[in-house]
């Protein structure tokens, strides 16, 4: 299912809302490659497979009940670590912040 990776978002969410694909799928997909190549690239700062799985669970539950929270729900990001999300610490390690 590496293919799945070159999907864009808008494609990625195509395929969720006719039901190809589910977000677990793609979670699958995507959890595989970050544990090939994130030794070698160390790009992620508190990385958590097991928060991707249940948020994919949920997800694909929420496309089977025809209830997605948005037209893009179960699309994974990364999100910047100095920009503040509900949950997370932020540890203003950017100039930005100086």
């Amino acid at each position: 299912m590496s293919e799945l990776l070159d999907l864009s978002a808008c494609s990625l969410a195509e395929r969720f809302k006719n039901r190809s694909v589910t977000p677990v799928d793609y979670a699958h997909a995507l959890l595989d490659h970050i544990a090939r190549w994130e030794p070698h690239l160390n790009a992620l700062c508190r990385f958590d497979p097991a928060r991707v799985r249940d948020e994919a669970l949920a997800s694909t539950r929420r496309w089977a009940a025809g209830a997605p929270l948005s037209e893009i729900d179960g699309v994974p990001v990364t999100i910047k670590e100095l920009i503040a999300t509900q949950g997370d610490r932020v540890a203003q390690g950017s100039a930005a912040a100086a």
